[in-house]
């Protein structure tokens, strides 16, 4: 938890583990009990989140094959899954 001292742009929560072929895979988790999704200006909880994000697909240790970059969103209702690289928002209940 809380990585960003050990060079971690998405420090709430650093998963690893072994990918099918036995390499290492890394999931970096940013988590949030809310977020508005926009491009507004004074939106800067969602623009910091995106710009980790990059910042942790721009470490010349990222694997793009087996890294994933991940933003959960729980609320009392359902809890969310953001899928930062390819955009997807799903829900996890």
């Amino acid at each position: 938890m809380q990585q960003a001292a050990f060079g971690e742009p998405l420090d709430d929560l650093i998963v690893d583990g072994l990918a099918s072929d036995d390499s290492l895979a890394r999931l970096s988790l940013q988590v949030k009990r809310q977020l508005t999704i926009s491009a507004a200006i004074s939106n800067i909880d969602f623009r910091e989140i995106v710009t980790r994000a990059w910042a942790t697909m721009a470490k010349e240790d990222f694997r793009e094959d087996t890294n994933r970059v991940t933003l959960p969103l729980a609320t009392s209702q359902k809890i969310w899954k953001w899928d930062i690289v390819n955009g997807a928002l799903a829900t996890a209940t």
